[in-house]
């Protein structure tokens, strides 16, 4: 890695004028000074999605003056990401996110170098990516994905600060350092989480994210600076109702799959298969219709089964009328209960529109012809007025 490990590997490059004024505070703190400010110009940091915990990651890394960052990132800016992704605007709705925020981080910092991966980060490309950054910021609500960056990292020998969100808690540890726990080392397998999206659909208090992101990047920032104690070897939880914060203590796994003395699992192949991966061409392929043609069909179409793969946690809103419930998670081991409906026009909806994507593709691998989803799921719906049912989670 090129991070700087001592003072004397440092090829000095003197701050202009305006850059002792913009890292003042900096340079007044002995831990930092001028050595860690030019240990931050230096570092190569990735910052892998650029959402609710990207957001805040991201702003803070760039005005600290890392000096290469790059972001992964494919999604577009939408109109539900605004209540916690501070880097994007109402205006800016529909526009490529990683676009509007590389517009918006060299705003803040115009003497910083951003790298623009814009597509998803998948087994075939991980590597490639990942190998010549010092640091990993794991900013996604992918499951998969999450797995992924783990896995990348131990077998690239790099750290990563994780983080993730759920509600009105969050977490954040660093994975990947030697002699210290990965994540597969707490979480072996994803089970019957593997075939969802992570939070995507998930309710989050909106500053959540960025209470955690901003502590994701404090991380980075201490690890480049080699200052304090990083959360190495335990897990920081915070809890925004109670206003906690608490500190886990979690030990190397010596039958890890892939960081044990017996590793299981020693490259990326058969990621996407395994884990239930999306490319943006698979995702295109699957048919949506709008709220109104779904209540069209309602009134045209008696041939149609409605399939709503919604979890508990996402009921309060009620449900489309006729429709059956299956949840994601349970999908794969129950849709023999569905296989009489194959022969019908089949429509999926959720919460936003994302996991009803994961849904077509797994009945369209068991034999499922006519699929389609609710494109914008169950908030499309409302927004259109259409009715909906509160006495119950659907025909389940």
């Amino acid at each position: 890695m090129s991070i700087i490990k001592d003072e004397k590997d440092l090829s000095v490059i003197p701050l202009q004028v305006d850059q002792y004024v913009r890292y003042s505070r900096h340079l007044l703190l002995p831990e930092i000074g001028a050595i860690g400010q030019e240990r931050l110009y230096h570092a190569k940091v990735l910052l892998i999605g650029v959402g609710g915990l990207g957001s805040p990651a991201a702003t803070y890394l760039a005005a600290a003056g890392v000096g290469t960052m790059g972001l992964v990132e494919f999604d577009e800016v939408d109109l539900s990401n605004l209540q916690r992704q501070t880097l994007y605007t109402t205006a800016q709705i529909g526009l490529p996110k990683i676009v509007t925020a590389i517009k918006r981080l060299k705003s803040i910092n115009p003497h910083i170098t951003i790298v623009q991966h814009d597509e998803p980060l998948m087994a075939s490309n991980a590597l490639k990516i990942l190998h010549d950054y010092d640091y990993i910021l794991d900013a996604t609500d992918n499951l998969a994905t999450r797995y992924l960056i783990n896995d990348a990292c131990v077998l690239l020998k790099k750290m990563y600060v994780f983080g993730s969100v759920y509600n009105f808690e969050g977490r954040v540890s660093i994975f990947g350092a030697p002699n210290s726990p990965c994540y597969r080392c707490i979480f072996p397998k994803p089970g019957i989480l593997k075939n969802t999206l992570g939070g995507l659909d998930l309710g989050v208090l909106g500053v959540v994210p960025g209470v955690i992101g901003t502590i994701q990047a404090t991380e980075v920032i201490k690890l480049v600076c080699n200052i304090g104690q990083p959360l190495i070897g335990k897990i920081l939880l915070y809890e925004a109702l109670a206003m906690k914060f608490r500190e886990m203590k979690v030990a190397k796994n010596p039958n890890c799959p892939i960081c044990g003395l017996n590793r299981t699992i020693t490259d990326l192949s058969d990621y996407e298969k395994n884990y239930n991966f999306m490319s943006k061409g698979e995702k295109a392929k699957i048919n949506k219709i709008s709220a109104f043609a779904l209540n069209e069909i309602f009134k045209i179409q008696p041939n149609y089964f409605l399939l709503d793969c919604r979890e508990d946690s996402e009921l309060s809103l009620g449900s489309i009328e006729n429709s059956f419930r299956i949840p994601i998670n349970n999908l794969r081991e129950r849709l023999n209960e569905i296989d009489q409906y194959k022969n019908k026009f089949v429509i999926i909806y959720c919460q936003s529109g994302q996991m009803s994507l994961i849904a077509a593709k797994e009945l369209y691998e068991k034999g499922f012809d006519n699929v389609s989803v609710l494109n914008g799921g169950l908030f499309a719906w409302l927004a259109e007025g259409f009715p909906i049912k509160h006495n119950n989670n659907g025909r389940n």
